[in-house]
């Protein structure tokens, strides 16, 4: 792990209103199966992840608006195959800004480790942690 910086405390923000179920499959079609469930499960409870400098991206956003889950997608997908990654290892859950996003990350191996990554450096800026959870409980909160 590159450290962990330290951080203004988190807030799970949870739904104000029932989601549909339809536009939660929706929105969560795109989720590769390799993300773990810890992700999708996160949904049943919760809207999003209120931390510093970041924007989380929740499935109420339609697909094709800029910070939506499918839109951010596409980004990162780009952006590691502009640095030589496999664009299909990569999945955003928050965006930071210009080619620095939090993501599941899954190495040749077939583990997966997650944090805030940043293209351009080719490095995590926070982690990699062993999983959401664990990066969550590194702003106060246990999910």
């Amino acid at each position: 792990m590159s450290g962990t910086p330290e951080k203004q405390p988190g807030r799970l923000v949870p739904w104000r209103w029932p989601i549909d179920p339809d536009v939660l499959e929706l929105s969560l079609a795109c989720v590769p199966d390799w993300v773990p469930s810890e992700y999708r499960e996160f949904f049943d409870s919760y809207n999003s992840f209120d931390f510093e400098y970041g924007e989380w991206l929740y499935p109420e956003i339609p697909p094709g608006v800029p910070l939506s889950i499918q839109s951010i997608l596409s980004s990162v997908r780009e952006e590691a195959e502009a640095f030589g990654d496999d664009p299909d290892a990569w999945f955003p859950v928050a965006f930071i800004g210009d080619d620095e996003y939090v993501v599941y990350h899954r190495n040749d191996d077939g583990s997966v480790e997650f944090g805030r990554y940043r293209f351009w450096d080719r490095q995590y800026l926070d982690g990699p942690y062993p999983s959401m959870a664990e990066w969550m409980r590194t702003y106060g909160v246990e999910l």
